[in-house]
C-alpha cells in the first residue's frame, strides 16, 4: 500500500496487518522550523501476546532533488531532439527550394537575353529575378540556421551575419513593424561561431517581436 498525502488517514491503525507493511510520502519539521520531505515505512509486529507498531521515516530530500534533476535533464533532451528534427527537416526543405529556384534564375536569364527590345518585359523580369535572388538568399539563411555546428568557431565579421539575420526577419515579421539599422561596420573580428549568433539575434528580435504585437512600442 502506497499512501500519498501528507497526514495518516484515521483507519490507517485498524487496517494494518502484520508482514503487510504500508509506505506513505509525508513532511517532517526540524527544530529551527524548517520542512523536508519524508518516507514513512510502517508496520505491525507481533512481539510475544503484545502487538506494536514499527515505524521508519527517511528523508528522501536528495532522492527527490535527484529525480528533478534528471526529469529536467530529460525535458532538455527532448527539447535538443525536438530541435534537430526541426533543423534537418529546414534543411530538406531548402535544399528542395533551392533545386526549384535553379531552372527559376536560368529561364529569367535567358529570357533577358531574347528582349533586348521590349524594355517593359525587361523591367518585369527584372523584378521577378531580384525576386528570386532574394529567395535564393532566403535559402541560404535557413541553412545556415538550420546547420548544427555548436563547436566550431571562426573569425567572423558580426556585422555580416546581424544584416542576413535582419533580412530573414524582415520576410517574418508583420510590415508594420519598422526595423531600424545603426551598424558599424568597421568593428572588427571575433572568434565565434556564425550559426550561434545568428540565433541569438533571431531570438532577441523575435521576443521584441511577440512583446510588440499585443500594444506595439
Amino acid at each position: 500500500v502506497k499512501i500519498t498525502n501528507g497526514e495518516h488517514p484515521q483507519n490507517l491503525w485498524s487496517s494494518l496487518c502484520p508482514n503487510e507493511p504500508v509506505t506513505l510520502q509525508s513532511v517532517h519539521k526540524r527544530s529551527d522550523g524548517s520542512t523536508f520531505p519524508v518516507e514513512i515505512r510502517m508496520g505491525l509486529l507481533n512481539l510475544g501476546e503484545q502487538r506494536v507498531v514499527m515505524e521508519l521515516a527517511r528523508d528522501v530530500s536528495e532522492r527527490l532533488s535527484a529525480e528533478q534533476e534528471r526529469q529536467k535533464l530529460e525535458s532538455q533532451l527532448q527539447q535538443a531532439q525536438k530541435m534537430e528534427s526541426i533543423g534537418t527537416l529546414a534543411a530538406g526543405i531548402a535544399h528542395d527550394f533551392n533545386n526549384i529556384l535553379s531552372p527559376i534564375y536560368g529561364y529569367l536569364e535567358l529570357a533577358l537575353l531574347k528582349l533586348k527590345d521590349h524594355p517593359e518585359v525587361i523591367e518585369y523580369l527584372g523584378e521577378a529575378y531580384r525576386a528570386a535572388t532574394r529567395a535564393k538568399d532566403l535559402v541560404k539563411q535557413i541553412l545556415t540556421f538550420s546547420r548544427q555546428d555548436p563547436e566550431k568557431q571562426s573569425p567572423v565579421e558580426v556585422h555580416v551575419i546581424v544584416k542576413e539575420a535582419l533580412k530573414l526577419l524582415r520576410s517574418t515579421i508583420p510590415s508594420t513593424i519598422e526595423i531600424k539599422q545603426h551598424i558599424e561596420t568597421n568593428c572588427g573580428y571575433v572568434l565565434a561561431n556564425p550559426t550561434q549568433i545568428h540565433q541569438v539575434l533571431m531570438n532577441l528580435c523575435t521576443n521584441a517581436y511577440h512583446a510588440m504585437r499585443e500594444k506595439g512600442g
